[in-house]
């Protein structure tokens, strides 16, 4: 018979010696400290372990040049005989409301608005545009690692050309983000790593490239968090950008040569962000206005005085700038930002020949859960209120389609869609799709593909009607088109043209 109470004994002894063991080596890692950088780390806000930043330094090796431009390629597709434009982001008027007198429809069958087209695309949320029957687009080819310039058909989404050149560009989010300009001549789109490409609009042939982040360039301007999200503009042949590097906060590019004609020093130092530039008249002088990771500026846009940096106004907001300035008055401009960055009312003051700017009001940090504040979409400025999806921090009306008053401090609301129209994603807590005002209706998109369309009332809520575009739609971020009464829209896989007149 074996010895039982021996044996019990001999293992006791045993695991008090293991964790023994454990303790005094746990003892021994703790007095020399981890080889690691342990810190607390918010989802997708920093660089935990530095990989984030030893990929940039990566990135920054590389110059993408003229020659680089290896791919030009054209297809069968054609132009359509159809009206409509929508040429750059947010529209003629960067305002987001189109003026075409078509009727739309506010309901739609069970099956949601007829579907023209769809196509499937590189990951990201670039928003289409639309010039004379053609849709052009920023995309990204994953299997080959090709940055591309795109032009479809309006009528059937068939391809017509397509330019760009070899880049990796890491998958955050998707690749793209921005929304090209284009007009009868030229046509500009800036990559996900600030690299500015100017082409023909009718054959995609390329004309020159800028690469802004390089340090092997000019520039060697820092790479937003979630690549470069500002939308180009084309302003009286040229196209204004705001690199914001440690030499230059903005530039004036000829469309035909690609010849920086001037450049804005970068006086505050301050970095690019996700917003776009923005033009205005104040005081009778045209000016760019760009809020930069930093502050918001005002920089002259015209005759001897172009890129003369006319005011600024430091630390008027935090978090991730993504949202452009909206203009409420001839000399006021709101602004504001994801991420508890609140928001803020600028007033430009000036003759003519001098101009300084300070804010009216100012919800920062702080105090951004009581202000009306939008994450990376931008308001609808229409009829004295602003228009948008409210940040998903905020106390009252989180993740609601809201109505506010950019004149009241913190831009009070005025009314909410309520909880029973849901704009985020099943299981989700972020609202972050775009809007557009059209034949007096707001139509929103919620993250799934949902599309809830609002009469334009100042005074009270109306919801006229919900409507899916897809089945299982995903981060349907990127800005809408509408242009001739069809809607170009696309979620984070696929672009798609829907019929959506009355």
């Amino acid at each position: 018979m074996k010895d039982t109470g021996t044996g019990r004994a001999i293992t006791a002894a045993a695991t008090v010696l293991v964790v023994l063991i454990g303790v005094g080596l746990l003892g021994a890692w703790l007095s020399i400290g981890p080889t690691v950088d342990v810190r607390l780390s918010v989802t997708q806000m920093d660089d935990p372990t530095g990989q984030e930043a030893r990929d940039a330094e990566d990135r920054a090796k590389r110059l993408i040049e003229f020659e680089d431009v290896n791919v030009h390629d054209t297809f069968a597709g054609e132009p359509a005989d159809l009206p409509g434009e929508w040429a750059r982001f947010r529209g003629p008027s960067f305002d987001a409301i189109v003026t075409e007198d078509v009727q739309l429809a506010h309901s739609f069958p069970a099956e949601g608005p007829r579907k023209i087209w769809e196509l499937g695309v590189g990951l990201g949320y670039s928003g289409p545009v639309v010039h004379k029957g053609r849709v052009f687009l920023q995309d990204y080819d994953d299997s080959y690692k090709n940055e591309l310039f795109r032009c479809f058909s309006l009528t059937d989404g068939k391809e017509i050309w397509r330019t760009g050149y070899r880049i990796e560009i890491d998958n955050n989010h998707g690749q793209t983000r921005t929304v090209p300009a284009v007009t009868d001549k030229y046509a500009v789109m800036f990559g996900s790593y600030c690299v500015l490409m100017c082409v023909e609009t009718d054959t995609g042939k390329p004309k020159w490239v800028i690469d802004f982040s390089s340090r092997e360039g000019d520039y060697a301007c820092k790479i937003p968090m979630w690549h470069a999200g500002q939308c180009p503009l084309i302003d009286d042949g040229k196209v204004i950008a705001a690199p914001a590097s440690k030499n230059a906060l903005m530039v004036g590019v000829d469309c035909e040569t690609g010849e920086v004609e001037w450049t804005t020093p970068n006086t505050p130092g301050w970095k690019q962000s996700h917003s776009s530039i923005l033009p205005m008249t104040v005081a009778g002088t045209k000016m760019y206005v760009y809020a930069a990771v930093g502050g918001v500026v005002g920089v002259a846009a015209e005759g001897e005085r172009a890129g003369e940096l006319l005011w600024s106004v430091p630390d008027c907001l935090t978090g991730v700038v993504m949202p452009m300035p909206v203009p409420v008055s001839e000399d006021r401009v709101f602004v504001t930002s994801g991420y508890s960055g609140g928001c803020a009312l600028i007033k430009i003051e000036g003759d003519g020949s001098k101009f300084s700017a300070g804010t009216v009001y100012n919800y920062r940090k702080t105090t951004a859960n009581d202000c009306f504040s939008c994450y990376q979409q931008t308001p609808i400025f229409h009829e004295g209120r602003l228009f948008g999806i409210q940040s998903n921090e905020a106390k009252e009306r989180a993740m609601e389609f809201v109505c506010a008053d950019p004149s009241k401090p913190g831009a009070k609301i005025v009314w909410g869609s309520g909880q029973e129209v849901v704009l985020t994603a099943k299981k989700k807590k972020n609202a972050w799709g775009p809007w557009i005002l059209a034949d007096g209706k707001f139509y929103v998109f919620a993250d799934s593909g949902m599309m809830a369309i609002f009469e334009a009332n100042t005074e009270e809520c109306a919801l006229l009607g919900t409507t899916q575009l897809w089945e299982h739609g995903h981060e349907t971020w990127g800005p809408p088109a509408i242009a001739g009464g069809l809607l170009l829209m696309r979620d984070i896989s696929r672009l798609a043209c829907f019929d959506i007149r009355k």
